[in-house]
């Protein structure tokens, strides 16, 4: 079947989908195989799970159940030739407070209370040069957004993992603590946070230098 058969095939299936009062048909067309493709071997690699505390209670059970989780959607992901050359994973938590104001300190720094910050995960080029160059574009950014930068925090790594033809194009994985300056509410720091991360990526990508394709905020 041709590509022009196939949308004038969908048209039709789709075209009395318009009409509320008629039943819903469903999509259930295949393209026969041919060549080398065989739809018997098509597959969906994306995998996500989901865990949480009903109650609202934090504790580090709930990260060792969700590295758990991706642990098992192993099968899931893509690797090439390089079976430890993955295609990215990685869990998304709450803002550990407790740990971040005491990793604060530890950098020279101190936070706010919890809602009054942000943090934002980035890659960043392993040399440092170019890391200073980008955090020079983060800081003014920041502060033409009326918000404000508290400080760095370089993200300890374990790399033993990493597939041989991975390793050399390691990140270094950086975290900036930025602070909601004079935002009215939560709203507005949302909004200024998401206009903030947009700002900064631009400004980077425009400078078109190669060195800094290591910029890759998570």
């Amino acid at each position: 079947m041709s590509g022009s058969e196939f949308e004038r095939n969908q048209i039709e299936v789709d075209a009395p989908m318009a009409d509320p009062a008629l039943k819903p048909r469903e999509h259930n067309w295949r393209p026969e195989a041919a060549g080398l493709y065989d739809p018997a071997l098509e597959k969906d690699s994306c995998g996500v799970g989901f865990i949480a505390n009903i109650k609202g209670k934090k504790s580090h059970q709930i990260v060792s159940d969700a590295i758990s989780i991706l642990c098992n959607l192993e099968h899931r992901g893509a690797v090439g030739a390089d079976p430890r050359a993955g295609d990215g994973a990685g869990i998304l938590v709450q803002i550990p407070h407790a740990f971040f104001a005491r990793k604060a300190k530890e950098a020279g720094f101190t936070l706010p209370g919890p809602g009054q910050y942000a943090v934002g995960q980035m890659f960043m080029p392993r040399e440092k040069s170019w890391r200073e160059v980008i955090k020079g574009i983060i800081k003014d950014k920041i502060k033409s957004e009326g918000l404000k930068l508290f400080g760095w925090r370089e993200v300890p790594t374990d790399n033993s993992s990493l597939g041989v033809t991975v390793k050399p194009t390691e990140p270094t994985c950086m975290q900036v603590f930025i602070g909601c300056g004079d935002c009215a509410d939560e709203e507005d720091f949302e909004r200024r946070l998401y206009i903030l991360r947009k700002a900064i990526s631009n400004a980077i990508y425009q400078r078109r230098e190669r060195a800094l394709a290591g910029y890759y905020p998570v």
